[in-house]
């Protein structure tokens, strides 16, 4: 089976692609949580605010992969990694990188909040999934997760079992893909979705099959909360399983240098959510 791999180190970036591995997937073939942090430190002018459970050192390991001829995606995985097994995945999506490099001069998988959830995940169970996106993320979700399901047991992931996390405008890109009927991602579309201050509308065909986590915060000036709650609403009244969470003293981004009891609150009942709902 070709895989391609591409390895990144602060000192040396090593792409290769149409590679054949002649030995099973290891941890040998990954980068140091320390050296990938320190990788990201050199892209751009800002980290876009740093997740309050970003840690400096982990045993988080990870490595980046083509998942298309063009675009890579790092994937994080657990300390002691056991690659004789499928795990759970977390996907996060976050804006184009388009809009992410004008507005920090990073891409999204570099920046603080992609890096705090995907160790924070890592270390709870998930093997995190973070795509470059290029200018249309909707379209490049799809060929991730298609990817996965593909390649994904070479890689200790298991395509077929993908939770998402999202924020802001870019719960698009997920929620329009959990629409299996109509050119979405094919069912089993996700065994759940967490969308932080979204911009969110409950399309036609919407997954009720999809557990939600849905977290606004008051007096929001980036996204409509209005919508956020017409979401709820509606998915519940389809049978979906919608958490609703409101973060009274929350800003848009709370989880990056808003640390106070009721973020904390919010990110335990996150966390406890996701690996309920994916059997960790």
């Amino acid at each position: 089976m070709k895989f391609p791999v591409a390895i990144l180190i602060p000192v040396l970036s090593l792409f290769v692609t149409n590679f054949v591995f002649s030995e099973k997937m290891s941890a040998d073939h990954l980068a140091s949580w320390e050296d990938h942090l320190a990788l990201a430190r050199t892209t751009g002018t800002e980290m876009f605010g740093e997740h309050i459970l970003l840690k400096e050192t982990s045993d988080v390991q990870v490595g980046t992969f083509n998942y298309t001829e063009d675009k890579v995606v790092d994937v994080f995985y657990p300390p002691a990694m056991d690659f004789e097994n499928e795990y759970p995945v977390l996907a996060l999506l976050g804006l184009s990188d388009v809009a992410n490099i004008r507005e920090t001069g990073k891409p999204y998988r570099y920046t603080g909040q992609a890096l705090g959830w995907a160790q924070w995940a890592a270390e709870n169970g998930f093997v995190v999934l973070v795509p470059e996106t290029g200018s249309d993320p909707k379209i490049n979700l799809k060929s991730l997760i298609e990817w996965a399901r593909v390649e994904g047991g070479s890689l200790g992931i298991d395509g077929n079992r993908v939770g998402y996390f999202s924020s802001s405008h870019a719960c698009h890109g997920v929620l329009k893909n959990l629409r299996p009927e109509t050119r979405g991602i094919p069912a089993p579309s996700a065994l759940f979705a967490v969308f932080y201050y979204g911009d969110l509308l409950a399309y036609t065909g919407q997954d009720t099959n999809v557990p939600y986590f849905v977290v606004t915060v008051e007096g929001d000036t980036w996204v409509d909360n209005d919508k956020a709650l017409g979401f709820v609403e509606k998915m519940r009244d389809r049978g979906a399983e919608v958490i609703y969470e409101n973060h009274e003293s929350g800003f848009h981004g709370f989880e990056m240098a808003s640390d106070n009891a009721r973020t904390r609150e919010i990110l335990d009942a996150t966390m406890a959510f996701m690996k309920d709902h994916s059997g960790l």
